[in-house]
């Protein structure tokens, strides 16, 4: 059995112990009520850098030096450098599958669970800026957000939301300059409304890469235990076994079908075990709950995500470790 796969799981156990080390060493106050705020504005930061580094090229060259050489040449030249500009361990889809996830989180912190303030605003909008620079995958969480806005609103709300939706997006149309649409960034963004004009077709050159050649159908005695393969030697590096990134079909290969199973309750479990405490917070909180599930099933279809990205992973455990202290305080409280 080939045992790369346990890098990953000892990452997740360092950075679950760190978090709860940070945590505990904070006053239940702190922890309680500073805890989300801390999580979504370093993603405002990290926003920042990414437009500073796509702006000025000395940023650029400073957020680069971290990075290896070959993020650096698919950064730079494949992606004429408007990609892998985050100042980040990981890059492409385990940033663009960070970002998806703190849009939403960062959307119902924001604008449901308490009084919308113009610094919110910026805030929340940085965060889509920044987005745009690292996958397409985030378009998930900003129409995930919609949803959840939808989700127990008032019939006349809906409309009023909608119609300021359609003002807002008007007017960025007015204030994005007509050269933004000829650019590099803006036609990799955009693949699938360009397409679409030109083919009637939405799809993309990853998502035909992604179904036409990620999935397929293993023998028999794999689907039942799995092969115990998850890397294998690709010249001097490594890839992922039988070249797939599917999350659901390395998972598969790997353990078998019940592997696939395992994973899926230990997502479950991490994203519903503080649902009562949570549930108090707002009206919208179980809808929050299914939709955060939901975009961790949808990015599996990707990558492997599920259980194992270290990038979304963090920021579970980094949203869901405060309710421990929370319900151990309902706990106290109800016990007198």
């Amino acid at each position: 059995m080939e045992l790369s796969i346990i890098k990953s799981l000892l990452n997740q156990l360092f950075i679950f112990s760190t978090i709860v080390i940070f945590y505990a060493s904070l006053d239940e106050e702190d922890a309680k009520g500073k805890a989300h705020k801390y999580l979504i504005y370093a993603f405002v930061l990290q926003s920042l850098i990414i437009v500073g580094a796509y702006v000025s090229s000395s940023v650029e060259a400073f957020v680069r030096s971290f990075q290896d050489e070959r993020t650096q040449t698919l950064g730079s030249e494949t992606y004429s450098g408007f990609r892998a500009l985050s100042l980040s361990a990981g890059q492409f889809f385990w940033t663009a599958g960070a970002y998806t996830m703190i849009i939403v989180i960062a959307f119902y912190e924001f604008f449901l669970k308490r009084s919308v303030t113009l610094l919110s605003i910026g805030a929340f909008l940085l965060i889509i800026v920044g987005s745009f620079f690292t996958g397409r995958t985030i378009f998930l969480g900003i129409a995930f957000a919609l949803i959840l806005f939808l989700s127990k609103i008032q019939i006349k709300n809906i409309v009023a939301g909608l119609l300021a939706m359609v003002l807002l997006l008007f007017m960025l149309y007015l204030l994005v300059p007509d050269s933004f649409y000829q650019s590099s960034l803006a036609k990799w963004l955009l693949e699938f409304y360009y397409n679409y004009e030109e083919s009637g077709s939405l799809s993309t050159r990853s998502t035909d890469a992604l179904f036409y050649e990620m999935y397929f159908v293993p023998d028999l005695k794999t689907i039942l235990i799995g092969d115990g393969m998850w890397t294998v030697p690709n010249g001097d590096r490594m890839s992922y076994y039988m070249s797939t990134d599917s999350g659901y079909m390395r998972v598969l290969l790997y353990y078998g079908f019940l592997g696939v199973i395992a994973y899926f309750a230990f997502a479950k479990f991490t994203n519903y075990h503080f649902k009562e405490v949570i549930k108090k917070e707002s009206i919208y909180a179980m809808p929050f709950l299914h939709l955060l599930f939901a975009i961790q099933l949808l990015l599996n279809v990707k990558g492997q995500s599920l259980g194992y990205m270290t990038s979304t992973q963090a920021i579970l455990f980094l949203y869901f470790i405060p309710y421990i202290f929370k319900k151990k305080q309902s706990l106290i409280s109800e016990n007198g």
